[in-house]
């Protein structure tokens, strides 16, 4: 397998947040013109086999997300990404508006109803958000879990949820 074909779909993957739905990926690349549907296959397959990405089935839909060790590998190579297949990857991007969008997780306790409120959002829109009735006591006790809550985990339920 070409070092090029795989670090192509790990630059897709950051490209969609560093996860995305496996049709979503076929198509995007097949708008490029870089890979066929055979070819893409045996990528992904040779990048789960090396522990890169992973597939998991979410609301019957497949999804590819990028391990640590993926991350580590697109830090590393990325300067041996061919050019061409950089600015092909940009520009469908561009045109299908995906965007490697900076997420954060934030939560609060609303005293005056008793509600625990999660939000993901980015500068400019809330994309998740659960109010959840618990007491000022209750909130006290995980308030410290919360602050491990993931973007991550908030995508999953997104996705859950929007399938």
């Amino acid at each position: 397998m070409d070092i090029n074909e795989r670090l192509a779909v790990l630059y897709a993957l950051e490209k969609f947040n560093y996860s995305a739905k496996k049709s979503d990926l076929i198509s995007f690349f097949l708008s490029a013109n870089l890979f066929n549907r055979k070819k893409l296959e045996l990528i992904f397959d040779s990048l789960i086999d090396s522990n890169l990405i992973e597939s998991e089935i979410r609301a019957y839909n497949e999804y590819y997300s990028i391990l640590d060790e993926g991350k580590l590998v697109l830090n590393f190579f990325i300067g041996r990404l061919d050019n061409k297949i950089k600015q092909q990857i940009d520009t469908v991007a561009s045109e299908k508006k995906v965007h490697n969008q900076k997420y954060k997780s934030h939560h609060h306790y609303d005293k005056i109803k008793n509600t625990l409120i999660l939000t993901i959002s980015n500068n400019e829109k809330v994309y998740f958000s659960v109010h959840i009735s618990m007491t000022l006591e209750e909130y006290v006790e995980i308030a410290d879990k919360l602050d491990e809550f993931t973007v991550h985990d908030a995508k999953k339920i997104i996705d859950f949820i929007s399938a």
